[in-house]
């Protein structure tokens, strides 16, 4: 009976968490948002100034078509490798199964 009445103590007032558990909880949250955001303003940025760089690239008159040709094909192979790479990860993120086992 003992035990139960401990376990059902657990539950509705679960123990108290000390001011390190507290802090390292905090500095979590902060630190996942804090890298969203970071994404967030980095990638359309980088974006845009890919864009800006290829369109005056391939605008340009005097590059040859040969290199504007193997250029593009060289762009278009390292981003599909990427995306695939990312989308793998992502893949595997989805199924993690020990996603919450600490070492």
């Amino acid at each position: 009976m003992r035990s139960l009445r401990h376990e059902l103590r657990a539950v509705v007032a679960p123990p108290p968490v000390s001011e390190s558990e507290w802090e390292s909880i905090a500095l979590s949250v902060v630190s996942r948002q804090s890298e969203r955001l970071g994404w967030v303003l980095f990638l359309p940025a980088l974006a845009a100034l890919l864009a800006g760089a290829f369109v005056s690239f391939f605008t340009a008159s005097d590059v040859p078509a040969w290199v504007r040709l193997a250029f593009g094909a060289a762009t278009a192979g390292l981003t599909f490798l990427v995306l695939s790479a990312v989308a793998d990860r992502w893949q595997a993120r989805r199924v993690e199964r020990y996603e919450r086992v600490q070492r």
